[in-house]
């Protein structure tokens, strides 16, 4: 047996496999590359909301959306298909400025008087919007900042009614995703519940189910989603339901889109600033430029130095139990009233 001619062979095809192995290996790289999940893209649809305010009043709205999302920003612009009611908002728009403010920004219907904004700007120290947005940025950003544990406490994106300027307020809730793993991990379902107390026990505040799915971009997207949350105790609760339909997802993001620009004739609600305790302290201001004060700017305003200390001294005040108040109320009006019911029948 000639061994150096099976030595030689060998080496041979050790070196076809090794140059082929690379050329694969190059291939497939450059095949990932074209065909892994896309870092940016733009998703559009219809949002419903329908509100029961009360037995006899029901209000609903259909919103046009359309979303941009990257890495590390993202853009929601509403606008007012169709309402119940006339006039009020034309158009809605929430952002991400930083990693950890965000914005929203409404449009009213225009006016000629100077003293009269077009649009209100609320300015936020979190990354979770509120309002109506909250099913669209629940299913395509949400699960970016759900932990994966799939439960605990969290600043929830429902705010409860009562705690409408409460920008920091955590619930427990529980929530499930899709795929954990997904460049974008998107929320399957999601469900908080209010404090504990007798008036709230088992009660929902908010929950949201994806209801269908489709893939694009290499990853399973949320097509139709329905969402609730209720008001009020179990017996007398009023609520609000959502229904999100995506209707196209496409790669990449406009340029420029995360250039925020708030227009002119814009009133400002300052929310970025809390105390100690998460205490917030409401600023706001008229701004006929469309600029936005810094928050140096803001702080050394004398105005907002008188609004921090209020807000301080208000959430540092003893609590007052309103047993004392009815004990104190009973005594007054009670002992008068039968010392002269005594009199008139003596």
């Amino acid at each position: 047996m000639n061994y150096p001619y099976y030595f030689s062979l060998h080496l041979l095809i050790v070196s076809l496999l090794a140059g082929g192995a690379f050329c694969v290996s190059a291939q497939n790289a450059s095949l990932q590359s074209a065909n892994s999940p896309l870092q940016t893209y733009t998703a559009t649809g219809s949002l419903v909301t329908i509100g029961s305010l009360g037995p006899e009043l029901t209000l609903t709205n259909v919103y046009g959306f359309t979303l941009y999302r990257t890495r590390d920003n993202w853009k929601i612009r509403m606008k007012t298909e169709e309402s119940s009611y006339t006039g009020g908002l034309t158009l809605s728009e929430y952002g991400l400025i930083s990693p950890t403010n965000s914005y929203q920004l409404n449009a009213y219907e225009p006016s000629d008087k100077e003293s009269v904004n077009d649009y209100s700007l609320y300015l936020y120290s979190q990354k979770n919007p509120n309002g109506h947005v909250v099913p669209i940025w629940l299913a395509f950003i949400g699960g970016s900042y759900l932990d994966r544990s799939g439960k605990g406490d969290i600043k929830t994106p429902f705010p409860p009614e009562t705690k409408l300027y409460e920008q920091h307020l955590t619930l427990p809730a529980e929530w499930k995703f899709h795929s954990p793993d997904a460049p974008y991990p998107m929320v399957a379902s999601y469900v908080d519940y209010p404090a504990e107390s007798k008036e709230t026990k088992n009660q929902t505040n908010a929950c949201y189910e994806v209801q269908s799915w489709t893939n694009a971009l290499g990853q399973s997207f949320p097509k139709i989603g329905k969402a609730s949350q209720y008001f009020g105790s179990l017996e007398d609760s009023s609520f609000t339901q959502f229904e999100l339909t995506v209707e196209s997802i496409e790669p990449g993001v406009p340029e420029n889109i995360f250039q925020f620009a708030p227009p002119a004739k814009t009133q400002v609600y300052d929310n970025r600033i809390t105390l100690e305790n998460n205490i917030p302290v409401l600023y706001d201001y008229f701004s006929k430029t469309g600029g936005i004060q810094s928050i140096d700017a803001v702080i050394s305003d004398s105005r907002f130095n008188d609004l921090a200390a209020n807000a301080k001294a208000e959430a540092n005040a003893p609590k007052r139990d309103p047993r004392w108040i009815y004990g104190i109320l009973f005594v007054l009006f009670a002992v008068p009233l039968t010392l002269v019911v005594r009199k008139f029948f003596k």
